[in-house]
């Protein structure tokens, strides 16, 4: 009796196993359904001739997946992992051009900062969660930020 019973529960667990397993199969493929929105900010210096474009990819199902990238190309709608700049992990950043600057506040240290090829100097400001927070005051003044892209 004890032995049936345990096989009764392992033919449970595998049903379960293949059953979320197409479930989330389906999930991802209506998530693929949905084109994505790309939104984009030109980023230029007067000091240099080539330009820069902050993007931020959104995606899926419900707009729950982003990305954020720093590029050269102006039509790139998915990041280039060899060219571009991936911002990982972060929901937003604030950045500001000053001159032939573009200093790009964020939470987390943005890795491969100096990869694009470009004569604008790139500075990545770590901030703690309050100094993060007490950006949202200048946002109004003089900075920009993702989120709002």
């Amino acid at each position: 009796m004890k032995i049936g019973f345990i096989i009764l529960l392992g033919v449970i667990w595998m049903l379960s196993v293949v059953i979320s397993s197409r479930v989330s199969s389906t999930l991802t493929e209506l998530d693929m359904a949905f084109k994505p929105i790309v939104y984009s900010d030109h980023l230029y210096s007067k000091a240099y001739e080539n330009d820069l474009y902050l993007k931020k990819r959104v995606w899926g199902l419900l707009g729950n997946h982003s990305r954020i990238f720093l590029t050269t190309n102006s039509e790139r709608e998915r990041p280039d992992e060899n060219e571009d700049v991936i911002i990982e992990n972060v929901e937003a950043i604030f950045y500001q051009v000053k001159s032939d600057t573009l200093v790009l506040f964020s939470r987390n240290r943005i890795d491969d900062i100096n990869k694009l090829k470009t004569n604008m100097v790139i500075i990545n400001k770590v901030l703690t969660n309050p100094e993060f927070m007490n950006k949202y005051d200048a946002y109004h003044q003089s900075l920009k930020c993702t989120d709002w892209m």
